[in-house]
């Protein structure tokens, strides 16, 4: 116990002294991440932890002897993807690499590439055909242990799971060929989508390219992976809108539909329905156009008039899959 607290002592005298610096670490978004260094500790304290834990721990196996270097999050999140040797807290930003989108929660323990021990401040990774995680214990030695044996501060009950994450647009237009990737970034990928969509081109490129399929009408589609990743096979999919024909125009609306041309009022033309701008934009008539003034903005159109006469205003929607094949209009008298 004496040893135990002694060390604890001089590595807070060590991180005091400044012998810390700070790393940048980045997501496989690209999200930057707080971390540091620490220096090792000496070859007897080395010693004694490692074999502290393998003593005390008989169910589970030392890979690693003890470290001062890097800790648990560090090696799950960062070292295992190929980052430096640091220390890595939970706080103030583990979270960003998975709130921002690098990797996917999951509630499938059988594909998790990455496990966060949410109530204990530790991460740890699967081993590949095995049932049994890696991880490392603090400044102790990197273990091979089963999911819920350890430690009693890291309450390995209590765990979430991620997997690789599917990026790309949210909808999939009627033209054009649109992008979707993955990370962290795969050893090896089988992509496959349901038939509202194609693959262009080949389907175990690290990006996959599709189309819209132009026979469907479905709304929606789903994009999936069977993925490898450092020795791990697992499978993650993703929703994806597909985009279809807007909603017609339907009827159109002016008020007033009598106005003195020298007033200079305007006229408020409506077009119904009201659509998103995800789903497509609206086209205007105004006939003759002679003295006109518009001032659209999605389904409302005000318009001026400055010369005498009976005009016919309309409206039409259209997206990237096609026009409306009619405006629907009205009259507007100008007096």
């Amino acid at each position: 116990m004496k040893t135990r607290v002694l060390l604890f002592g001089i590595l807070i005298f060590n991180f005091l002294s400044g012998n810390a610096q700070t790393v940048t670490l980045y997501t496989p978004k690209g999200h930057s991440v707080y971390a540091f260094t620490r220096d090792e500790m000496s070859t007897s304290d080395i010693t004694y932890w490692t074999l502290y834990y393998i003593l005390n721990y008989p169910l589970a196996d030392a890979i690693s002897s003890a470290s001062t270097t890097y800790n648990c999050h560090s090696y799950a999140w960062n070292m295992h993807e190929g980052g430096p040797v640091c220390w890595l807290n939970e706080y103030p930003d583990l979270n960003k690499y998975w709130t921002g989108g690098s990797y996917k929660e999951t509630t499938v323990a059988a594909t998790a590439i990455k496990i966060f021990y949410y109530n204990g401040d530790h991460s740890a990774i699967p081993i590949p055909f095995s049932s049994k995680y890696e991880s490392k214990w603090g400044e102790g030695p990197l273990m091979q242990h089963d999911p819920g044996y350890g430690p009693l501060k890291y309450n390995m009950t209590d765990r979430k799971y991620y997997t690789g994450a599917i990026s790309g647009p949210s909808i999939v237009s009627c033209s054009g060929n649109v992008n979707f990737s993955l990370t962290p970034t795969p050893s090896g990928v089988t992509w496959s989508v349901t038939s509202a969509l194609n693959i262009v081109g080949s389907n175990t490129n690290t990006t996959l390219t599709v189309c819209k399929n132009p026979s469907t009408s479905l709304s929606s589609a789903t994009i999936s992976a069977v993925v490898n990743h450092r020795g791990f096979t697992y499978n993650v999919s993703q929703i994806t809108g597909i985009e279809t024909p807007p909603p017609p125009v339907t009827s159109v609306s002016a008020s007033p539909s009598s106005v003195s041309w020298s007033s200079n009022q305007s006229v408020t033309v409506t077009a119904y329905p009201s659509i998103t701008s995800s789903q497509g934009s609206y086209q205007w008539l105004v006939s003759p156009t002679s003295g006109v003034s518009q001032s659209p903005s999605s389904n409302v159109n005000n318009i001026t008039f400055s010369i005498p006469g009976s005009y016919t205003v309309g409206a039409r929607t259209y997206n990237s899959c096609g026009t409306q094949a009619s405006y629907i209009t009205t009259q507007v008298y100008v007096y």
